[in-house]
């Protein structure tokens, strides 16, 4: 298993409509929440130092 902490961001309007898409619920165009690359680097640093403290402990969260 990969060491470390992750941040996940998830895209709308997909409309490749793939068959064996594990995801559809992205492809609705008119669903999610527009955001602006500053916004969402501004959610990314401001979460970081928690997750770096996580990294210390070495051990995952809540244990």
């Amino acid at each position: 298993m990969a060491q470390g902490s992750a941040f996940i961001t998830f895209f709308q309007g997909c409309l490749m409509r793939c068959l064996y898409c594990h995801n559809r619920d992205t492809w609705d165009t008119h669903g999610g929440t527009e955001v602006t690359v500053e916004s969402l680097m501004k959610e990314v640093v401001d979460l970081s130092p928690l997750y770096e403290r996580f990294r210390r402990r070495r051990d995952g969260i809540g244990r």
